[in-house]
């Protein structure tokens, strides 16, 4: 059968399999019963989802019920008579959410749409070319009522499309659900949730003992092996009086209320808690449409929400749905996050920004502090966690952490990743124990004051990737460094700029050469903290090179610690950031540096300061005066590899001329000092 009316398009329904094989005339029950038979793959993914522990049902305690929106299609004759009475919906629909409820999922009836086709009254299956696909409502649960619908002559109840991206859609015969109000279409849309029939054997039959019930029958292990309730000769009506043996011997006990079996109508009424964590696994996992883009106004454009309420990854009120929204809207959006927590664990990566202008703003103001993005349950990360493909995003107050999983290509997956062709602004965030903070993809992308530490990389450019101006940013720890390029080639990067130099170091400032011009921010690198990574660091200050490249800044520094600096150079009107410049250990007027530094010499007012790099140990100085005689002695319990510390000989030892013996482990170090 081809329908011919303007509403229907080519479809290929995508059933679970082929469709039941009819077998006897005597069992009636049984063929006018279901049209829905899993196919391989579909079975494979429901054994693996058995078999998987992450796939539990979630905590829905403290949840709104979940809504899907309910969209009947009620096919008429031509003429206009005939189909389902629209006073059976609101029955069918109340029925569904006593059904429903205990999976936290709420039908709300929409507005049915009416089809007028002799055609498709009587609807045939057979024939896989018809379709409704084309008028099928997104976000929405569309159920298409036919007056009676056939597979190969033979009356059935209903069937569900396949599970796996199939549509969101099921057909029923409207004859059937006229004298069995809802219960057929709880069991097929069982179905488009994930459930099989309780006897089913397409991956063999389940034992009555349940020792092989996840990976046979219909794959939930709280629902008794069943020998098929539809045929006559297993039951009379609510009671099994069947005598056949599973294949181990054991007689069958099987339930005739459950809506997935063969029962008659009249008793089933109910689904299992197993069965109801199947549907939550679909309903979640599977079902996009209906679980992620709720549709209040059932299918036209949703109502933005641009306010993140909720700590779910997903649904109304999510951060996944906030950008979804303001995806949909045109010009800027502002997304800002109203929580009593404020860390959100990430279930996937989030949408791609396709509007300019959306400004996230991580400052929760439930808690008073920015909100944390906590990614190590991520299911998949074959994308990064934002990906801005639109100018003028904005994204402020965030930190993301253990954006870790990677499946091969995914390996410089990033945190941040900028495709745009205009300017994208990531400010005060911080990204850590992650794969890369920042990739630079395309766009003009402007780091301001972030911190990313213990990731693969802080900023990871592609081939050619235009500007990244990177302000105030403190890179620690990351493993591979603070850059990295795609073939690990930096030159394949056009405009980026020298690096700057560290000439001289004292106690009070930084100065060095770099691009005339050049804004040159400078970082202070704590030794031991990184061990094995290149020199990064906290960020210190700014400064500006002069005509002749001299810059300086004028800030407390550690003669025994490391300093880097990176430089910021104005190319052809756009910002370009350069690598961190050396560390300090490589400056001339140091070389010959030993472990410990002391000052101010003469020791002028309260306190010399100490600093001293080694083995964390017990550290002892004894002060003697000029006759030999010990007047002071300070101990310091070194507990890392460098500390700075304050000595009060000012308050201790009277002007005049002393002699600092420290002993450190094994070694002896002596020091003249003045004191005025």
């Amino acid at each position: 059968m081809k329908l011919s009316t303007p509403f229907w398009a080519d479809f290929k329904f995508g059933l679970l399999s082929i469709i039941l094989l009819l077998t006897s005339q005597v069992d009636l029950q049984a063929q006018s019963w279901c049209g829905t038979v899993v196919a391989p793959e579909v079975l494979q993914e429901l054994k693996e989802m058995a078999a998987n522990a992450q796939h539990m049902t979630p905590d829905l305690d403290s949840r709104m019920p979940d809504k899907v929106y309910f969209k009947a299609h009620i096919i008429r004759r031509s003429d206009g008579t005939g189909g389902l009475p629209l006073a059976n919906l609101s029955t069918m629909v109340d029925y569904l959410n006593t059904v429903w409820a205990s999976a936290n999922i709420e039908f709300v009836m929409c507005e049915p749409s009416i089809i007028f086709s002799d055609e498709a009254y009587d609807y045939e299956a057979n024939d896989l070319e018809a379709d409704f696909e084309s008028i099928i409502v997104p976000g929405t649960l569309n159920v298409f009522f036919p007056w009676t619908v056939s597979i190969g002559g033979f009356g059935i109840g209903g069937y569900a499309p396949r599970l796996n991206n199939g549509p969101n859609m099921v057909v029923m015969n409207s004859y059937e659900n006229v004298t069995n109000l809802g219960k057929v279409l709880a069991h097929e849309l069982g179905h488009h949730f994930g459930l099989l029939h309780t006897h089913e054997t397409a991956v063999g039959r389940e034992l009555v003992s349940g020792a092989n019930c996840s990976v046979a029958g219909d794959l939930v292990c709280d629902t008794p092996a069943d020998p098929n309730l539809g045929l006559a000769s297993n039951s009379s009506g609510c009671s099994y009086i069947g005598t056949t043996t599973d294949p181990a011997g054991q007689p069958y006990n099987p339930d005739p209320s459950n809506l997935m079996s063969y029962a008659d109508r009249e008793c089933i009424s109910r689904f299992s808690a197993g069965q109801y964590t199947r549907i939550r696994n679909i309903f979640e996992n599977e079902r996009p449409d209906m679980y992620l883009f709720p549709d209040s106004t059932c299918g036209a454009n949703l109502e933005c929400v641009l306010e993140v309420n909720t700590a779910r990854g997903w649904g109304p009120g999510s951060l996944y749905e906030a950008i979804n929204c303001a995806n949909t809207r045109s010009g800027p959006d502002t997304i800002t996050f109203n929580l009593t927590t404020s860390t959100l664990d990430v279930e996937s990566p989030m949408p791609a920004f396709t509007d300019p202008g959306t400004v996230i703003l991580g400052f929760n103001i439930g808690t008073g502090r920015n909100v944390t993005l906590d990614a190590r349950d991520l299911s998949a990360n074959d994308q990064s966690l934002f990906k801005i493909d639109a100018e003028g995003i904005e994204i402020k107050d965030l930190t993301i952490d253990r954006f870790l999983r990677s499946s091969g290509s995914g390996l410089y997956k990033a945190a941040f990743q900028t495709n745009s062709g205009g300017e994208v602004l990531l400010e005060n965030i911080t990204v850590k124990r992650s794969l890369c903070a920042v990739q630079g993809s395309g766009g003009y992308a402007v780091v301001k004051n972030c911190f990313f530490e213990e990731n693969r990389f802080g900023v990871r450019y592609q081939v050619d990737a235009p500007a990244i101006q990177i302000i105030g940013t403190s890179m620690v720890c990351n493993k591979d460094g603070g850059f990295g390029y795609e073939n690990g080639n930096k030159g394949s990067i056009q405009n980026l700029p020298d690096a700057p130099f560290i000439t001289e170091l004292t106690t009070a400032t930084l100065s060095g050469s770099a691009i005339a011009g050049a804004r040159v921010d400078v970082f202070e690198n704590a030794d031991g903290d990184c061990t094995g990574a290149p020199c990064q660091g906290l960020y210190l200050g700014t400064a500006t090179a002069d005509q002749s490249g001299f810059w300086s800044v004028e800030t407390p520094t550690k003669i025994l610690q490391s300093y880097t600096a990176m430089a910021t150079v104005d190319i052809g009107g756009k910002l370009y950031t350069s690598e961190f410049s050396s560390c300090k250990g490589q400056l001339d007027a140091l070389e010959e540096a030993t472990d410990y530094w002391i000052y101010p010499i003469p020791v002028i007012g309260e306190n010399m300061t100490l600093e001293l790099k080694g083995e964390p140990e017990m550290v002892e100085l004894s002060f003697y005066n000029m006759v030999g005689q010990i007047v002071y002695v300070h101990t310091i319990d070194m507990e890392s590899s460098y500390i700075q510390e304050q000595i009060p000989l000012g308050t201790r030892l009277a002007a005049g001329v002393y002699i600092m013996r420290m002993t450190k482990g094994e070694v002896v170090y002596t020091q003249k000092l003045v004191v005025q």
